[in-house]
């Protein structure tokens, strides 16, 4: 791509040449974060997929840009135990409750939406950077960074579901003691 073209122009072709896949995905996790939107009900299964599903989205996004690499993946798991570990202080979200069988009540946030949001943000701005300027993926600032801006947009669902499951109460045993 010549380099003395007009920033409209440029974000025109990359508009251009971005496969009608990724709109599609960009649809379907917009859909799936206004549903968050929304105070519901929710089960353990909902809550361990989503976490598991966008982390290995993210971290798919990660070691395909980066490459299958040990150090990516401990850039990415680092920026997603920073969040859990944040988390722990923040107790986001704080009115989750458990209605038994499995349950559980969250308040509606626009903050999934807004995450998984910058999850695709960052995949596709980071590739469409990299397919511009392939040397950013040798520079050693760029490839840590990234892979934990990955990790770290992941480690918000985990945190979340965690704090959720961390609402049902603990059960007590009884002592023949």
């Amino acid at each position: 791509m010549p380099t003395n073209l007009p920033l409209i122009d440029v974000i025109s072709l990359v508009l251009q040449h971005t496969p009608p896949w990724v709109w599609i995905i960009l649809v379907a996790i917009t859909w799936l974060g206004l549903k968050q939107v929304a105070d519901r009900v929710v089960t353990v299964r909902r809550l361990t997929i989503v976490p598991v599903v966008l982390g290995a989205y993210s971290l798919l996004g990660a070691t395909g840009v980066f490459g299958m690499r040990v150090e990516v993946f401990a850039c990415w798991a680092g920026g997603m135990a920073l969040v859990v570990l944040i988390n722990q202080w923040l107790a986001w979200p704080r009115k989750a409750e458990y209605l038994g069988a499995g349950r559980y009540a969250v308040p509606g946030s626009i903050w999934p939406l807004l995450t998984m949001w910058g999850v695709f943000g960052i995949r596709y701005v980071s590739t469409v950077t990299l397919m511009m300027h392939r040397e950013l993926a040798h520079d050693a600032m760029f490839s840590v960074v990234m892979p934990v801006v990955y990790g770290a947009l992941s480690g918000l669902f985990l945190a979340r579901s965690l704090r959720v499951l961390r609402s049902k109460p603990a059960t007590r045993t009884l002592s023949l003691a």
